[in-house]
């Protein structure tokens, strides 16, 4: 697993099917970590590079090096994410709101000076390896005692978190009479309160019905972008009901994104939709 040893076409063939799985487990940790946890950009960026972090000080005090650097490789994905996130979205959505442009800039200047840096000063050149491969010895133990550990922190950290969101939710409402006497309170629903993603739907359809496409398909973002941050919250309170409102959005989305729009599918879409939040 050394790149440095990757010299025959079964050991590349070996190294390109472990980029493909420490890609899709670097993507699995982000996505768990922001849609199913909830973590916003800035804690899950501190969290991994904590991890970052102490792998890398686990190798200064005698890690076995292959593994620190592939452990390390898959955390890079969250990491990079995060950070990227972080930069571009807007303040409303946790991000400092830099845009894709300035944050693209930024992480291309910093990729650039990385490599100049090491096409100068040559710190990734390596001294060859002891002839008794001695170096290379403790592999095997010191993953699988890595990988208990791995597994002991994310399993606790998951289910702390986990219980966190459920009682943040704590158990679906129940509707209440009205002040007269009358029917429940409007917009309750066992998600809770959903009216701010009620609003941005109404809006949208008011500017379908005044004929601005344009301005209907950038409000529906809104309800995309807030939708998604409040999944780790609102889902745990009744599965079904997330589920069944989360399909609408999605063909609300699919309707307003078409390549050829349709006006009478679009307002169809989100007065199911409208319906569907309370």
């Amino acid at each position: 697993m050394s790149i440095h040893s990757i010299v025959t076409r079964r050991r590349e063939a070996f190294y390109w099917l472990a980029i493909l799985f420490t890609f899709a487990l670097g993507t699995a940790t982000g996505d768990l970590m922001a849609e199913v946890l909830g973590l916003d950009y800035l804690a899950t960026g501190a969290i991994v590079a904590a991890s970052v972090t102490l792998l890398a000080i686990g190798w200064r005090l005698g890690l076995h090096p292959v593994l620190a650097f592939w452990c390390i490789y898959v955390l890079t994905r969250p990491l990079g994410a995060s950070l990227g996130d972080y930069l571009a979205q807007p303040p409303d959505a946790g991000g400092l709101g830099l845009g894709t442009t300035v944050t693209s800039l930024i992480f291309a200047a910093g990729i650039l000076g990385t490599v100049l840096h090491l096409s100068v000063k040559k710190p990734d050149i390596t001294p060859a390896a002891p002839a008794d491969g001695s170096r290379e010895r403790g592999g095997l133990w010191q993953t699988v005692v890595v990988l208990a550990l791995v597994l002991i922190a994310a399993a606790t950290g998951y289910s702390v978190r986990k219980s966190a969101l459920q009682d943040s939710a704590g158990p679906a409402p129940v509707a209440a009479p009205n002040a007269s006497g009358g029917g429940p309170v409007a917009h309750v629903t066992p998600l809770g309160d959903l009216s701010a993603f009620r609003k941005i739907t109404r809006d949208t359809l008011d500017l379908l019905d005044a004929g601005d496409q344009s301005g209907a398909t950038n409000r529906v973002d809104d309800l995309e972008s807030q939708w998604d941050q409040a999944e780790a919250r609102l889902k745990p309170k009744d599965r079904a009901t997330w589920t069944e409102v989360d399909s609408k959005i999605d063909k609300v989305l699919r309707e307003l994104r078409a390549t050829s729009p349709r006006p009478a599918d679009e307002k169809a879409a989100l007065t199911a939709l409208l319906g569907s939040l309370g």
